[in-house]
């Protein structure tokens, strides 16, 4: 995969992230399986009410916490030069994640190698100010087949969300 495909999806997740955020007035502890069939996985939102939007790179499906500014979202897009081992895979994923802290001059913090349920993955924050507004972006990328799944909790470092965070991410299954 390019550089410049990695930036451009990259830069495209990231705008959405921040830009759709909504008011859906449910309350926090109404968690709800997502599923979906065509990228073979399933997660919980923490609501029922999960949108989607396309980009050229991706499909991206986002449900925000209610009452908190914070997006839960899973973006899946295809991989055009799939890994073939581990190590490739986690290069992959990381340069991915450098495209984005660089697109963005964010600060990668707490970056590691994860296996979740057979997986390998890379978790890690992105410390980042928009217009003077700093977020907060706790992200695990995972590739399966030809798919990279980024899955992300966007919200202000002000909020202590890791109760939730980790619901979400311990949440995520991939059919693979």
């Amino acid at each position: 995969m390019s550089s410049m495909c990695v930036r451009v999806y990259s830069v495209s997740w990231f705008i959405l992230a921040i830009a759709s955020n909504a008011a859906l007035g449910q309350e926090a502890a109404d968690w709800k399986k997502f599923e979906s069939k065509e990228y073979k996985f399933s997660v919980e939102f923490p609501q029922a009410d999960v949108q989607s939007q396309d980009t050229e790179n991706a499909k991206h499906f986002f449900a925000a916490l209610p009452g908190t500014d914070t997006d839960f979202r899973v973006g899946v897009s295809d991989v055009a030069e799939p890994p073939t081992n581990r190590e490739e895979t986690v290069a992959l994923m990381h340069r991915i994640r450098d495209g984005v802290a660089e697109s963005f001059e964010a600060k990668v913090s707490g970056s590691k190698e994860i296996d979740f349920k057979g997986l390998v993955g890379l978790q890690f924050t992105l410390n980042v100010s928009i217009e003077g507004q700093d977020l907060e972006m706790a992200c695990r990328y995972f590739i399966v087949r030809d798919q990279l799944y980024q899955i992300m909790v966007v919200r202000y470092p002000t909020l202590d969300l890791a109760k939730e965070t980790q619901r979400f991410f311990d949440s995520l299954e991939i059919v693979q």
